[in-house]
């Protein structure tokens, strides 16, 4: 295997893992949502609202794939993963 062929298969890898780490951590942040907007307390309403910001931003971030991702936005996206 060429060089470049490694590294694209790496980098789509990579690209593969990225997304499903980031679809599984938006479907945990969703439930929390549901949860939340269940809930009666007007802090648990406030909470929601701030969630589904967090997860419309991270929505803007990949709104043009996962494939031509700058470096800013992946580490912005691995900081996000880490909380």
């Amino acid at each position: 295997m060429r060089l470049l062929e490694r590294h694209e298969l790496t980098m789509s890898t990579r690209t593969h893992e990225l997304k499903d780490r980031i679809e599984a951590k938006q479907k945990r942040i969703q439930a929390q949502i549901l949860e939340l907007k269940a809930d009666a307390n007007e802090q648990s309403h406030e909470k929601a609202k701030q969630l589904e910001q967090k997860l419309h931003d991270v929505k803007e971030q990949i709104s043009d794939g996962y494939d031509n991702l700058e470096e800013a936005t992946l580490n912005k996206l691995n900081d996000w993963l880490k909380t």
